[in-house]
């Protein structure tokens, strides 16, 4: 089942009841001002999951636990007012695609990340608040395509072995605060 609604007119929230919708394979919901928190039943969309609710007006928390979207396989969440530190990853293996840019998440990014997302080709969460270290773990994503990271708040020292990252064609580390060591 396929739920598109890209450039419409609509207004409010996502209702709860689309977590009955267990075969939804692609939800696009981008650029429509929609409003309000993210429904926990979201989380029980449990088939291979491609997720589009950019450039909305989105804002609150992620749901703690999204261990059940452990098909979940491509995020896009860019341009909302999302807060908060980030997604829990663990048993989201299948995720290939994370865009959170533009929102306000902070904190550090978990120092596993890319052991824990096996897959991932592509993130993109520029123009956040992440603070911290970068994590070594995200050049060892030997799947790697797309890094973009500019705009946050990261303050270490940056020793990077691009030898594991075959497939890299985008780095973006820009206005952020990091020396090379």
């Amino acid at each position: 089942m396929l739920f598109f609604a890209h450039r419409n007119i609509l207004a409010g929230e996502i209702p709860a009841e689309i977590g009955n919708l267990f075969k939804l394979e692609k939800l696009s919901f981008s650029v429509i001002k929609l409003t309000g928190q993210l429904p926990a039943s979201i989380q029980n969309l449990s088939s291979h999951l491609e997720a589009d609710l950019n450039r909305n007006n989105f804002g609150g928390k992620i749901p703690e636990s999204p261990d059940q979207l452990r098909s979940l396989f491509y995020l896009k969440i860019g341009g909302n007012q999302f807060s908060g530190m980030f997604l829990p990853v663990y048993n989201l293996s299948s995720l290939e695609m994370i865009y959170l840019h533009d929102n306000r998440f902070n904190g550090n990014l978990p120092l596993d990340i890319g052991a824990k997302l096996p897959n991932l080709r592509k993130i993109v969460i520029a123009l956040n608040n992440f603070t911290g270290p970068l994590p070594d773990s995200f050049f060892n994503a030997s799947n790697l395509e797309r890094l973009e990271l500019s705009y946050n708040q990261f303050r270490v020292k940056v020793a990077i072995n691009f030898n594991s990252l075959k497939h890299l064609s985008c780095v973006n580390f820009g206005k952020n605060n990091l020396g090379w060591g």
